[in-house]
């Protein structure tokens, strides 16, 4: 009876010290993951709005254990400011620090241009 009061003593002392060394860690690194994603959205917006005008709207996620995703809500003007679109994308994010080639989705979504 000594012995499993023991253990078990020790058990919860280890898990209240694992506890309060990963807890900082963890919080560290959604911070992080938090700021690396606004990065990438405003260098997106900022990129979009002035080669393109407000036509598109990114939303940047980073996907767990995956690649980055960029959601664009485009307008459809046309295959043209699609490409742009990419490209542009493209020429942002290989300048971003942390983001390896290929390592991205764009998803679009095309909504519909109000008074055509």
């Amino acid at each position: 009876m000594h012995t499993a009061l023991t253990v078990a003593t020790v058990m919860a002392l280890w898990g209240v010290v694992v506890a309060l060394v990963a807890a900082p860690m963890l919080f560290t690194e959604g911070r992080k993951r938090r700021e690396a994603v606004l990065a990438r959205r405003i260098a997106l917006t900022d990129a979009l709005d002035g080669q393109l005008g407000p036509i598109a709207t990114p939303l940047v996620r980073k996907l767990p254990w995956g690649p980055w995703e960029i959601q664009i809500a485009a307008p459809l003007f046309g295959f043209g400011a699609v490409v742009r679109v990419f490209a542009i994308v493209n020429q942002v994010l290989s300048g971003v620090e942390g983001t390896r080639e290929n390592s991205y989705r764009i998803v679009l979504r095309f909504t519909p241009v109000p008074g055509r």
